[in-house]
């Protein structure tokens, strides 16, 4: 049972191969067809007249069997990598919890012991020298979207409205205290300004920036437990500064932080697999359907 918004495709007789029907419904050229003959601006949809329209290159059933063989081959490959991803990110948080949370090695401290903490400043938007030309991040919690580094900003501003403001160094920790997205954590790429949505640390010489990044990242309910009850929840620096957190003891950071970067790489590659996949697919689609 599906819904009527749902087309459930099938082969109308033996000049398809059932198991090719699948790729071609998911290709490139099907996908701007059905986009290109949809209506209606709130809810664009395509009608089964128009979609039915659709016309392709079919290959003769021997043809067709090898190419679904190759693309199914292909798409296996692909799903052992989804996998092979989760599975990454579930053996890295179970060894998170131990190695940042309730290993022998951790301890608790107050994020002020980490490095310095600063939050961001938006220089004046009517002194127009601060914005162009457009050559430094200016971080805000929408850029703050996932990945570790912040590499791109919806704004960007001067040299200018950087030396303005309390610009943070690369490898600083920014974490977003104010809103609905307390917590986000990221570090920054290079030298730049955030808003003063964020609070960031700027980690003293014997504090790992990636152990911290991660350690913080931990951290969101406490966060959001020590934010003002308002209707914009707040964590100022001084609370922010004082809250008190597991972090692993110095000695043992630099070999947390190497086993943190083999996660990653591990997942890189992973992911990387993933999209080659996803890419000969498309590709090989695209040859068929010429």
């Amino acid at each position: 049972m599906v819904s009527g918004d749902i087309y459930v495709l099938a082969p109308k007789n033996d000049h398809l191969l059932p198991e090719l029907l699948p790729f071609l419904c998911v290709s490139e050229r099907f996908f701007q067809h059905a986009v290109g003959t949809s209506a209606g601006s709130l809810s664009p949809r395509t009608n089964w007249s128009s979609l039915s329209n659709f016309e392709f290159a079919l290959p003769p059933l021997e043809q067709q069997r090898r190419i679904a063989e190759i693309l199914w081959a292909v798409d296996e490959v692909e799903q052992r990598n989804v996998v092979l991803i989760a599975s990454i990110a579930a053996a890295r948080e179970a060894w998170l919890e131990d190695a940042l949370i309730t290993g022998d090695a951790v301890y608790q401290t107050r994020i002020d012991n980490l490095g310095q903490i600063i939050t961001g400043t938006t220089p004046k938007t009517s002194e127009a020298r601060y914005y162009e030309p457009a050559e430094c991040l200016f971080v805000s919690p929408a850029d703050i979207s996932g990945s570790r580094y912040v590499t791109a900003t919806e704004k960007r501003i001067s040299r200018d409205g950087l030396d303005t403001g309390r610009p943070i160094p690369r490898d600083a920790v920014m974490v977003v205290c104010i809103g609905s997205t307390i917590g986000k954590v990221a570090m920054a790429s290079e030298r730049c300004l955030t808003n003063q949505q964020i609070n960031s640390v700027v980690c003293k010489p014997e504090q790992n920036p990636l152990v911290v990044f991660y350690s913080l990242c931990r951290q969101q309910k406490l966060f959001r437990q020590a934010s003002s009850c308002t209707a914009v929840p707040i964590l100022n620096k001084s609370n922010f500064s004082a809250l008190s957190i597991p972090i692993p003891e110095n000695g043992v950071q630099d070999n947390v932080a190497a086993r943190l970067l083999e996660f990653e790489q591990a997942e890189v590659y992973a992911k990387e697999a993933v999209l080659s996949s996803k890419n000969l697919n498309a590709t090989l689609l695209n040859e068929v359907m010429r």
